[in-house]
C-alpha cells in the first residue's frame, strides 16, 4: 500500500551517546520530501559527546537534559510532541520517515490502537554463529506476529491514552506492547525497520539478557499486563523440525539462549536494573 501522505506524526528519539549512530538514524528518517511530515524530537539525555550537535543538523527540535535516563527522555520528547499518531524511535534504529507515515495511516484506517513496521536485522559482517541465532529468532512468533518495540513502537491518540507517563523500567517497548491486546496491535509487514546484530556472543548475551531482566522486571511491577501476553509453547515443533537446513541453526539459536538466561539470573542476583547497556560493538 502506497502512502498518501497530508499527515503529519511526531516521532520522538530519545538518545544517549549515539553520535555514531545518530546521524544516520535521521538521514535515513528524514529524506526531504517527507520532513516536513515528521515533527522530530530528540531528546540528548546526558549525553558526553556530540549527539545533539550531530542531531541539530537535521531539521529537528534538540532537547537537552543532563538526567542519563531512557524513561526520562522519552516523557520529557513527549510533553514537546504535537501529533498522533506518536512513534518512539531509538537513535540506532534506521527507518524511513516514509515507512512510519504508511504505517500510520494503516493505523487510522484499520482503527487500531498501537503499530510498528517489521523488522529487520542486519547481519552482514557479523560470524556465522550470530547469523544462526537470528535466522531462528526471526522466525520465533514474537517476530512473526507479537513483535512492537525492539526499538520502534507508534500509538494513536487514543492509544497512548492508556497510561499517564512511561514508568521507570527497562523494558518501556514490552511495557507499550502489554498495554494492547492483539487485536489493538499489529505488525505492518509491508514496510520496515533495521537494527544492528551484535558482532560478538558476549554483545548479543549481554544485549538479550538487558532485553530478559526488563521483562522480569515488567512482569513483577505490572503482573496486570500479563492477560495481554500470548504463550507459543512448541512453535519450533512446526517451524523448525519440518525445516532439516535449520536444525543446526536452531542448536547454536538454543545453547545462546541458555546462555543468556544463564546471565539474565545473574543480573537478577547483582541488581543491575539501573546499569546501562549499549552495545559498542555496533557503534565503531
Amino acid at each position: 500500500m502506497s502512502v498518501s501522505i497530508p499527515m503529519n506524526i511526531s516521532v520522538v528519539i530519545p538518545a544517549h551517546n549515539e553520535e555514531a549512530t545518530i546521524g544516520k538514524c535521521l538521514a535515513v528518517l528524514l529524506k526531504p520530501e517527507i520532513a516536513n511530515f515528521l515533527d522530530t524530537i530528540v531528546v540528548c539525555n546526558g549525553c558526553q559527546d556530540n549527539t545533539a550537535a550531530v542531531a541539530k543538523r537535521f531539521p529537528v527540535s534538540v532537547v537537552e537534559t543532563e538526567i542519563p535516563s531512557k524513561i526520562n527522555a522519552l516523557n520529557l520528547g513527549d510533553s514537546k510532541a504535537r501529533f498522533f499518531p506518536r512513534f518512539y524511535l531509538d537513535g540506532d534504529i534506521e527507518v524511513s520517515g516514509k515507512d512510519l507515515l504508511a504505517v500510520a495511516e494503516n493505523m487510522e484506517k484499520e482503527g487500531f490502537l498501537a503499530g510498528t513496521p517489521a523488522i529487520r536485522v542486519e547481519t552482514f559482517g557479523a560470524p556465522f554463529h550470530i547469523k544462526a541465532y537470528y535466522d531462528i529468532w526471526t522466525r520465533t512468533p514474537y517476530c512473526k506476529v507479537g513483535l512492537l518495540g525492539s526499538g520502534v513502537y507508534g500509538m494513536s491518540k487514543q492509544g497512548r491514552a492508556r497510561f499517564k507517563e512511561f514508568p521507570k523500567i527497562i523494558a518501556d517497548d514490552n511495557f507499550v506492547r502489554l498495554n494492547f491486546s492483539g487485536a489493538e496491535r499489529y505488525v505492518d509487514n509491508d514496510y520496515f525497520f533495521s537494527v544492528k546484530a551484535p558482532r560478538t556472543i558476549s554483545a548479543l548475551v549481554n544485549t538479550k539478557a538487558r532485553a530478559r531482566l526488563g521483562d522480569y522486571q515488567l512482569r513483577n511491577t505490572f503482573p496486570e499486563l500479563m492477560v495481554n501476553e500470548t504463550n507459543h509453547h512448541g512453535w519450533w515443533k512446526t517451524v523448525i523440525l519440518p525445516e532439516p537446513g535449520l536444525w543446526a541453526k536452531f542448536i547454536i539459536y538454543s545453547f545462546i539462549k541458555l546462555l543468556i538466561i544463564l546471565k539474565t539470573k545473574q543480573k537478577i542476583a547483582r541488581n543491575e536494573y539501573d546499569v546501562w547497556d549499549v552495545d559498542k560493538t555496533i557503534r565503531q
